[in-house]
């Protein structure tokens, strides 16, 4: 059975390969923007209001340990 953290890998390496394709074809804020979206609408979904609240302030505080993408390709 495969763990949480090697799920999330696993599923960050999926996500981030498809990632590099589209945004070679479209503007990255566009994409990121759509993303983001998204995002907030699974934890909407998924959560309650209490825990979408905590989730989006804890997104938001941890806005300063985000790390650039090391490509070319997004600028």
């Amino acid at each position: 059975m495969i763990d949480q953290e090697d799920a999330m890998q696993q599923v960050y390496n999926r996500v981030l390969t498809m990632l590099s394709d589209i945004v070679v074809e479209n503007d990255p804020l566009l994409v990121a923007a759509v993303m983001m979206t998204q995002a907030m609408s699974i934890y909407k979904t998924a959560l309650t209001p209490d825990e979408y609240e905590n989730m989006i302030t804890k997104i938001y505080q941890s806005r300063s340990m985000v790390r650039e993408f090391k490509t070319e390709n997004i600028h």
